[in-house]
């Protein structure tokens, strides 16, 4: 029995290090030598391995090389996605300056444009993560999806805002967080693209 208990203990510690690794060599690139999207696409890529050949796939090695796969169209679409939020942003506030008759409808019309470009980029990852698509395919089916099974959609908003709840109230979780919302939310999107796995394209 002892034995059992040390080396469930050793499994925890042993995933546990994994997604911490994963966490932090994820952060190190993002910071200092590469934007952020391919580096996230690396992530979702390690973790959707994780979850087809097990946790000792490996992290940091799997991601260096999944960082280096389609690093220019992972960095197209990052520039590309970035210039379409800063101008949703800039709208926003500029609109927020102004009083006008109108006003509140031209803002919840922008609100839910927010919405809409907040839930295509839940599966943006995910998609890139999984399949080889053009630019254009990646966002339009990250578009549907994100409308056609919004049920996934909110569990993810949900599971996102949970964790940054978590890591407030507890922010030693911010060295795991990284990680294990990609593996949580690549987890939900996955079952959608069994779904419609042939509608995308």
């Amino acid at each position: 029995m002892m034995e059992s208990a040390r080396n469930s203990l050793y499994r925890v510690l042993e995933i546990f290090t994994a997604f911490l690794l994963l966490n932090c060599i994820w952060l190190f690139v993002c910071l200092f030598i590469v934007p952020i999207y391919p580096a996230t696409v690396a992530m979702f890529g390690v973790v959707r391995k994780w979850q087809t050949e097990g946790i000792d796939y490996g992290a940091v090695k799997p991601f260096m090389k999944m960082l280096k796969e389609n690093w220019q169209k992972n960095f197209l679409i990052g520039v590309i996605w970035s210039l379409v939020g800063m101008v949703l942003f800039i709208d926003f506030y500029l609109l927020n300056q102004l009083q006008f008759e109108g006003k509140l409808l031209f803002m919840s019309l922008l609100l839910f444009c927010g919405m809409i470009y907040l839930s295509t980029t839940i599966y943006l990852f995910p998609i890139l993560a999984n399949y080889e698509l053009p630019i254009k395919a990646v966002l339009k089916n990250s578009l549907l999806l994100s409308i056609g099974e919004l049920g996934t959609t909110l569990l993810c908003f949900i599971t996102i805002v949970a964790m940054i709840v978590a890591v407030y109230f507890v922010p030693l979780l911010f060295l795991v967080a990284g990680s294990l919302l990609a593996f949580l939310t690549y987890s939900m999107c996955g079952k959608s693209f069994k779904n419609r796995n042939e509608s995308l394209r």
